[in-house]
C-alpha cells in the first residue's frame, strides 16, 4: 500500500504500470523484513533516510511491493526503476543495496541474496573506501560493474532499465555507465524495490536519503 499507480501509453506505444511515491510517512509502508541494532528509518518531507548508528552490527531492510498478493514477472517485460538517492553519513565500512529484486537483504555483517533475481545497485565500503556498482541476479549469479562513484552530501538520479531479456542499462545522472547482457532476472519477483542497508558490524554509522521513487513495468 501506499505507493500512486497508474497506467498510461504515449500514442501507439505500450501501456506501463507506474508505481511511484516521495516516502512521505511511515504509515505507508508496512513490510518490515529486519531492523537491529542502532538502525533507524526516518520519513519526511524530504524523502526517507536509512541510517545504521554506530553500534556494531547494525542493519536495516525495507520493501515495497507491486501488491501483497503477486510478485511481479520480470521474465519477458521491459521494467524500469529510477530513484533520487544521496549518501548523507559515510561511516567507515557499510553495504548498500537499492534495486528490484527477489529477496535481497542484509545482516549484520554483509548483504545477503544478491545472486537471486535482482537489479539494481549496491555501495560497498570498506576501510573509508567505496565501490558503487551496477548489479544484477538470475537466481545464481551476480554481474557486477564498478560505475562512478556516489559522493557524500549530492544527490544523484539513478535509473536502471531492463529490456526484456536483452539487458540491463544503469544510468547515473542521465549518463549510460553500465550494460548488462550476463545473468538477468528471468524470474518472478516480489519486490519492487528493496531498500537494505548495514553497517558490517562496524561501530560507525552510515546514512542514505531516498528522495524520491519509480517503477515502471509494460501492462501488455
Amino acid at each position: 500500500s501506499g505507493q500512486a499507480i497508474t497506467i498510461a501509453a504515449a500514442a501507439g506505444g505500450t501501456p506501463t504500470l507506474k508505481i511511484a511515491t516521495v516516502f512521505e510517512t511511515s504509515g505507508r509502508f508496512g513490510a518490515v523484513t529486519g531492523d537491529t541494532g542502532s538502525a533507524t528509518v526516518v520519513y519526511g518531507e524530504d524523502g526517507v533516510k536509512y541510517a545504521t548508528g554506530a553500534t556494531s552490527g547494525s542493519y536495516v531492510v525495507r520493501r515495497l511491493k507491486q501488491s501483497e498478493n503477486a510478485d511481479w514477472d520480470a521474465t519477458l517485460s521491459n521494467s524500469l526503476f529510477s530513484i533520487l538517492v544521496g549518501i548523507t553519513a559515510n561511516g567507515t565500512d557499510h553495504q548498500i543495496y537499492f534495486g528490484t529484486s527477489n529477496g535481497v537483504s542484509a545482516g549484520a555483517a554483509a548483504l545477503t541474496g544478491l545472486s537471486l533475481d535482482q537489479y539494481g545497485f549496491k555501495n560497498i565500503r570498506a576501510a573509508s573506501v567505496s565501490t558503487f556498482s551496477a548489479t544484477n541476479g538470475n537466481g545464481t549469479t551476480e554481474t557486477t560493474t564498478a560505475i562512478t562513484a556516489l559522493t557524500a552530501s549530492s544527490d544523484f538520479n539513478l535509473l536502471a532499465q531492463k529490456t526484456g531479456t536483452t539487458n540491463v542499462r544503469y544510468y547515473r545522472n542521465r549518463t549510460l555507465e553500465a550494460t548488462h547482457t550476463t545473468n538477468l532476472p528471468n524470474n518472478a519477483m516480489s519486490d519492487v524495490c528493496t531498500f537494505a542497508i548495514t553497517n558490517a558490524n562496524t561501530a560507525s554509522n552510515s546514512a542514505i536519503q531516498f528522495s524520491s521513487f519509480c517503477f515502471e513495468q509494460d501492462a501488455q
